[in-house]
Parts: C-alpha cells; sequence; structure tokens
C-alpha cells in the first residue's frame, strides 16, 4: 500500500507513476488454498492515504470473494474444456469408424475387381511385348545416307507382312531415304503372301520416292517369283545384301570410309 506513490522514492522514476502521477495504490494478492490466482489492484489519483486500515480489510475480504470466484471460472472453463475436447474425441472416433467402413468397403470391392485388372494389364504387357517384338522383327537400319536395310528372318505371315510395309514407308519417309535394302536371306520359306509383301512394299516406296532393293534371293525363291507371274518393275533384286549395298552406294553417290578417322 502507497499513500503516495508520486513522492516514494522508491518509485518516483517509474514510467507509469511519472505520467499518471497515481497517489493512493494499493495492492493485494488473490490466494485460493495456498495458490496465487491473480491480484486485485486499486488506485485513487485524487486524495493520499486513501486506503485506510478499515478499508484495507474490506479490501481483503473482497480480494478473497474474487479469488473464490476466479478459482470458480478456471474450474468450469477446464471442465468445459474437457467436455468439449470428449465431444471432439467421440466425433473424431465416429468419423474414423465411418471412414474405415468406407474403405473395407472399397477393399471389399477392389478385391472384386481385382482379378479383372490382374488379367487387363496382363493383356497390356502381353501387348507392349508383342508391340516390342514386332520392332526387332522388322528392323530399319540407316548404313549410309539416304540408304537404309531391312533384315527380314523367320516366317513371314500376314501380320509381320503388315508390319513390314509399315516399319519401311514409316522409316523411309522419316529419314527420307533413296534406297532400302530389303534382305530376305533369312526367311525361311517364300510364298505368294511374302511375294505380295515385297511386291506391295517395294510398290509403296516408290510413291514415296524411294527405291526398293531386295537381296538374299536364292534360286528357288527367283523361281517362285517368276513363277507367281507377280509385276517386279518397282523393285530391284540383288543375290547378296553385299550387292545390294554396293547398287545403293552408286544409285545415291555415297562412299564407304575405311579405317578410323582422327
Amino acid at each position: 500500500m502507497l499513500s503516495d506513490a508520486s513522492h516514494e522514492a522508491r518509485w518516483i522514476s517509474d514510467p507509469y507513476v511519472a505520467a499518471a502521477c497515481p497517489r493512493s495504490i494499493l495492492c493485494l494478492a488473490m490466494v485460493v488454498k495456498g495458490q496465487l490466482v491473480g491480484v486485485l489492484y486499486l488506485e485513487n489519483n485524487a486524495v493520499r492515504g486513501a486506503f485506510t486500515k478499515a478499508r484495507i480489510e474490506v479490501c481483503r475480504l473482497l480480494a478473497s470473494q474474487a479469488a473464490i470466484a476466479v478459482e470458480n471460472a478456471i474450474l468450469y472453463t477446464r471442465v468445459k474444456a474437457v467436455s468439449e475436447q470428449l465431444q471432439r474425441t467421440n466425433a473424431a472416433l465416429e468419423g474414423e469408424v465411418l471412414r474405415r467402413t468406407e474403405e473395407l468397403r472399397a477393399e471389399l470391392a477392389e478385391r472384386t475387381r481385382s482379378e479383372e485388372a490382374r488379367e487387363a494389364l496382363q493383356a497390356e504387357i502381353i501387348e507392349v511385348q508383342r508391340a516390342r517384338l514386332a520392332e526387332l522383327s522388322t528392323p530399319l537400319i540407316p548404313i549410309l545416307p539416304r540408304v537404309m536395310v531391312m533384315p527380314l528372318i523367320g516366317t513371314i505371315d500376314a501380320e509381320r507382312a503388315t508390319q513390314v510395309l509399315e516399319a519401311a514407308l514409316s522409316g523411309a519417309s522419316a529419314n527420307r531415304a533413296k534406297v532400302v535394302i530389303i534382305d530376305i536371306t533369312g526367311v525361311k520359306h517364300v510364298d505368294e503372301d511374302v511375294a505380295m509383301t515385297l511386291v506391295r512394299t517395294a510398290r509403296a516406296l516408290s510413291l514415296l520416292g524411294c527405291e526398293a532393293v531386295v537381296t538374299g534371293i536364292r534360286p528357288e525363291v527367283a523361281q517362285t517369283l517368276v513363277g507367281l507371274g507377280l509385276g517386279l518393275q518397282a523393285m530391284v533384286t540383288r543375290g547378296t545384301l553385299a550387292s545390294g549395298v554396293t547398287y545403293a552406294l552408286t544409285r545415291t553417290g555415297a562412299r564407304l570410309a575405311y579405317g578410323s578417322q582422327r
């Protein structure tokens, strides 16, 4: 308790005291069961010594009652917070139960569709492998400027015949090839379908301004082609791949470089 704070040596330099010039000040602790819950601060700027002994006793009583009220408010706030937390927890649990139920339903539905998905994936893998095998079965290799070679090996059926035609056209167009050498040395059997494939490919390449050279023709293959009576005007034939490359060199004017260059 200060009778005149503005004249107290201890407080005279305090910024608040210097600015507000308070006189009578009373500060009481608000204690409940030995625990400090607040501070009761009273100030009188009109007179000095406003807080007499009797008034201090009254203020102590008020501070005690106020401390109890504050403690009750704190307890109520805590109880309310706990209750709200329990409600949130219950709501979260209910939400979790609903979420897990939906997950279980989704898992059951996924199991029902898993076999179909597995079959679809397997079909997709087979298709990718088929496409890769098709690419490997009809390779188109550039060996010289504007000269490409397609070595064919194995058996040519209707599907592969279509692949040969498509690969030859797309490769020749993309590389602006002038000569495409189709080597059939590795083809096991040449029948009418294979012969038609060669003729169709040669004719299609000629429409792109590209010349088709068929190499690797064995005597029995030549006999088959002649016996079928197919028009072979659109393509040039050579017995070996080497002779086909030599022909391509003469047509394009390219040269082979031997040895290493530094």
